[in-house]
């Protein structure tokens, strides 16, 4: 994980926890997303051999709440 303005961001609005996830409990998971200035939240489908899925309601409300952030006023 590289932290970034977007991931402060929206640990700002959500409560969350930060913890390393060994290779093990990868099917575990129920998704996974990389932050992204850019993009926003993008989801992640694959890591490794474990397929995860792209919509997931944590990840449908992460997105929404990242495009409902005001941009600074230049």
């Amino acid at each position: 994980m590289l932290p970034g303005v977007t991931m402060a961001l929206l640990q700002e609005l959500h409560a969350h926890n930060v913890a390393p996830v060994p290779i093990g409990h990868l099917p575990e998971m129920q998704a996974a997303f990389a932050p992204n200035t850019t993009v926003g939240v993008r989801a992640i489908s694959a890591i490794d051999d474990t397929q995860l899925p792209t919509e997931h309601p944590a990840l449908v409300e992460l997105r929404e709440s990242f495009l409902a952030l005001r941009g600074e006023q230049m």
